[in-house]
């Protein structure tokens, strides 16, 4: 049986908080461990679950990874991102840029 995650450090800024929350509920949700999300995601256990800490905003490769490991809440998790990450929108997605 897996240990407990540490608690989301209070001192973290709110929104960051939120969105380790959110990307923990998504692995809950899917009911699977840090190994094997590693397995789905690519990256180790231990760096799927830095990211989900709440200590810093985890880079997008590494979110990208991580929800889509949760495929069901991609849409939710990767607005979220964006929004506190202060880009606003994905790589190669600029406003007003056409394809």
């Amino acid at each position: 049986m897996a240990r407990p995650e540490n608690p989301i450090p209070e001192s973290s800024p709110l929104p960051l908080r939120n969105f380790a929350d959110k990307m923990r509920s998504c692995r809950t949700a899917k009911g699977i461990s840090y190994r094997d999300m590693a397995k789905l995601a690519n990256y180790s256990a231990s760096a799927l679950s830095q990211a989900a800490s709440g200590k810093e905003l985890p880079s997008w490769e590494l979110t990208r990874a991580y929800i889509r490991a949760c495929d069901p809440f991609f849409p939710v998790l990767m607005t979220s991102f964006f929004a506190i990450s202060g880009t606003g929108t994905p790589p190669g997605k600029a406003q007003g840029k056409k394809k």
